[in-house]
């Protein structure tokens, strides 16, 4: 059984509470209560009938309670402020760490996300208002970032940057930045001005001169030159054929640039020289040309027939059979992607996003299915549909998705189950199952003793293992005081609170059965039972925290007979018997019984003693030669030693 300090407060109002400070009522805190009103502190306007509890050690609404009514939410990240949807405790005593008044927190997982937090240039809503505010980047260090600053300000490290960065990886590009010769708008104004330049000297640029003006040096040059960097290319210079090069900058393809005699579109008649054969399919490769010879089976359409009638990645298949009209070997068709050796019928299928046997799947069959696990403890969410991925995708995922609750780490299939918590930590459908509660197995007498001693027996509880449930320290084992005892043997006992006294400790060990012998109050004898009532309490390093047993009871005998009398000597006199003897050792001594007899070695009536007496000597007043004595001991539980025989006879008689 769990005890912890609860204290629930349920106050229900019918009508709401009305100040009434009256004519000859002073409201000295002016809370509009006075003390005739019922304000039980009138120096504190926070104190007065119905006012709001808060945690100030103060009876604020003046019902006699201080903080009552107190909800902690638990804070898992220990940043002060706990999840409002996660667990929570009702009760006014702090629960210590891991505990918070405040369910505010919007990420408890992560100590620096919480209301009121600094805002971190790490992506998340440190401060939990709903926005991801005051974390935009200076990526590139020019003092510039590219989104504008949003109403929280800035919160990042050092000053107030500018905003209208137009490529903020680039630390030369940024509002006002100087032109570079570098083809970008490097002030951010959209428009490429002062940034042309004649590189070759010919009398004309890259571009066009826009309309902010010619800045570079000299005139201003014509546009429109298509190779920049050499000096016999611009628009209008002499056109040289069959050398490969666009000379004017035309861009009409009327120049044969592999030197076979063909171009790859019509021929330019406004150019001079002799013009060339049209249809190359491929201009850089003299052996590629309409009405080449097709060598099969070597990755290249040497006639530009445009069939596909070879294997252009020499994977030995072609997208479609070819006609029968070339030589060499035929390949086989279908290959679905002509460029890439690794993709054709029949070829193993890697996890690259490709068909590569093509037939029309992609990697299938060497994908594994990754689900979410957002409390990272191996085990996927039971509901997420899962996602397929070559290889893990990395922390947060599992190939598995038998994960009952995802938010809680402590809870996944195979987690120990922990004890009155409410919950199937071990996703087995059930809750709390195979719970060992702390019990007392026995209570019994110690043998063969003095007695005054028990035997206490109890079983462990599930907390008693490293790891699960509560870190238990120690058992502290108590007794009542009054030595209360049941009534009937199936009476309950009184369980703590009440009148215990500490009997002992036995450190946690992992034990199944634990054993301590501990005191009784008393023994039980033939006068009746004694009984002593005990319970175990199994303690954690919170003094407030703590498993109580039921109680149970016992009782103690003394199994042990006194020591037998030494030394009797009987004098026979005429005045009367004297016997005398040592006197007992033994701390549970009570009294000595005399027994007389007619005959030496008589047997002795152990209900019927002559005499019982706690000194070592008697005097018989009967004289008589004929009788005969015995004497035996005692002890408090009633237990009695054997008679003793004479040692030595004198006087009278004829000896022993």
């Amino acid at each position: 059984m769990r005890s912890k300090s609860i204290l629930i407060a349920i106050l229900c109002f019918a009508l709401a509470l009305i100040p009434a400070v009256v004519i000859g009522q002073t409201d000295m805190d002016g809370d509009g209560w006075s003390v005739e009103a019922g304000d039980c502190n009138d120096e504190d306007n926070q104190m007065y009938p119905g006012a709001p509890e808060v945690v100030d050690g103060k009876d604020n609404d003046c019902d006699g309670q201080v903080d009552e009514g107190l909800t902690w939410y638990e804070d898992s990240d220990l940043d002060g402020h706990g999840d409002l949807y996660g667990a929570t405790l009702d009760q006014n005593d702090d629960p210590g760490p891991g505990w918070s008044l405040f369910g505010d927190d919007c990420d408890d997982t992560d100590n620096t996300v919480y209301p009121g937090a600094p805002e971190l240039i790490d992506g998340q809503d440190n401060d939990c208002d709903g926005v991801l505010l005051d974390y935009e980047e200076d990526n590139d260090g020019d003092g510039y970032i590219v989104p504008d600053i949003d109403g929280g300000g800035w919160d990042g490290p050092g000053p107030v940057p500018g905003v209208g960065d137009c490529d903020d990886t680039d630390g030369t590009v940024y509002p006002g930045a100087p032109e570079l010769i570098d083809g970008q708008d490097n002030d951010c104004d959209a428009q490429l001005h002062d940034d042309e330049a004649d590189l070759d000297g010919d009398g004309y640029i890259a571009g066009f001169p826009d309309a902010m003006g010619w800045d570079g040096p000299g005139p201003e040059p014509g546009g429109g030159d298509c190779d920049d960097g050499d000096q016999a290319i611009y628009p209008g210079a002499p056109e040289a054929w069959y050398d490969g090069v666009d000379s004017d900058c035309r861009a009409d393809n009327d120049f044969d640039q592999d030197g076979d005699g063909y171009v790859a579109e019509g021929w330019d008649f406004m150019a001079g020289g002799t013009a060339p054969g049209s249809g190359d399919c491929d201009d850089e490769v003299p052996g590629i040309h309409p009405g080449a010879a097709d060598s099969w089976y070597d990755g290249l359409d040497q006639d530009c027939d445009g069939w596909n009638d070879y294997d252009a990645d020499m994977d030995g298949f072609v997208a479609d059979l070819f006609p029968g009209t070339s030589g060499g070997t035929s390949p086989e068709e279908g290959d679905c992607d002509d460029s890439e050796p690794t993709i054709h019928p029949g070829a193993p299928e890697i996890c690259d996003g490709l068909d590569n046997d093509c037939d029309g799947a992609v990697d299938e069959g060497v994908t594994t299915i990754y689900y979410i696990d957002a409390d990272g403890d191996g085990y996927g969410d039971e509901s997420h549909p899962g996602e397929e991925y070559c290889t893990s995708p990395g922390q947060g995922w599992s190939e598995t998705n038998d994960d009952c609750d995802d938010a809680e780490p402590m809870i996944h299939p195979g987690a120990p189950e922990i004890c009155d918590d409410g919950l199937d930590n071990d996703c087995d459908g059930q809750i709390d199952e195979d719970c060992r509660e702390m019990a007392i197995l026995s209570v019994d007498d110690v043998g063969n003793d003095q007695g005054r001693r028990v035997r206490l027996v109890w079983t462990r509880p599930n907390d008693d293992a490293p790891g699960v449930g509560l870190d238990l320290t120690a058992y502290n084992v108590f007794r009542r005081i009054d030595g209360f005892k049941k009534a009937v043997p199936d009476a309950p006992l009184n369980a703590p609170p009440g009148a215990w006294d500490f009997v002992d400790e036995v450190p946690v060990s992992g034990e199944d059965p634990y054993f301590l012998v501990v005191p009784t109050l008393c023994d039980s004898t033939e006068a009746g039972v004694c009984w002593s009532v005990f319970f175990v309490r199994a303690r954690t390093a919170d003094p407030y925290v703590f498993i109580d047993s039921q109680p149970d009871s016992g009782y103690s005998i003394d199994n042990l007979a006194p020591s037998v009398p030494e030394g009797l000597l009987v004098a026979y006199g005429s005045s009367g018997n004297e016997l005398e003897w040592t006197a007992s050792a033994d701390s549970d001594f009570r009294y000595f019984k005399i027994y007389r007899g007619d005959a030496p070695g008589f047997d002795v009536d152990t209900d019927n003693p002559l005499q019982t007496t706690t000194d070592a000597a008697w005097t018989d007043p009967e004289v008589g030669v004929g009788y005969h004595y015995k004497v035996s001991a005692v002890d408090f539980a009633g237990n009695e030693s054997a008679a003793a025989d004479p040692q030595a006879i004198v006087g009278i008689g004829d000896g022993p």
